[in-house]
């Protein structure tokens, strides 16, 4: 009986597959986390609350503008991090780091806005590898207030994250 029992669900599972070789509907690729550390400039981590005029990370907001010059405030609430920003520490460097997510739309150029909730807004602006067919996405250069602070392609990149002086 027990035999019959898994025969049975053998043979459900296989009548289950689909002899389809397309694996570009299950390719998901996306990366478009940034990570950033804010120092002061004797070098001190901002988002450490003993570091006077720290950064207060639960007051960050990321936001975009809209084709009707609205702003909108970047939230999902099935994200583990809804407001797209993470505020973690990272042993390496022995600094707080704010992860952050940008505007993720399937668009080779997107811009978006850090509001640090003190009147001080800045602005990344990302160029990003895109294949809608595959579900690719990847940010490949980071231009932050207008400066290309990240590149995979070339030695800017050094590290995982980067650094601004405020």
């Amino acid at each position: 009986m027990k035999t019959l029992f898994y025969n049975s669900i053998f043979v459900l599972l296989l009548l289950g597959c689909d002899k389809t070789d397309n694996v570009k509907s299950m390719s998901n690729y996306l990366d478009s986390s940034l990570d950033i550390s804010f120092v002061n400039e004797k070098g001190e981590d901002l988002l450490s609350k003993s570091t006077e005029n720290f950064i207060e990370a639960n007051k960050i907001r990321i936001f975009i503008i809209m084709e009707d010059d609205t702003k909108k405030y970047l939230y999902d609430s099935n994200w583990d991090s809804p407001n797209h920003t993470l505020l973690y520490f990272n042993d390496r460097i022995s600094k707080n780091m704010l992860r952050i997510f940008p505007n993720d739309a399937f668009m080779k150029e997107t811009i978006s806005y850090i509001e640090f909730g003190n009147g001080d807004i800045d602005t990344i602006r990302c160029l990003n590898a895109v294949d809608e067919n595959t579900i690719f996405f990847r940010t490949d250069t980071v231009y932050y207030n207008k400066i290309m602070v990240m590149d995979r392609f070339s030695a800017i990149k050094s590290e995982n994250y980067i650094t601004i002086k405020k």
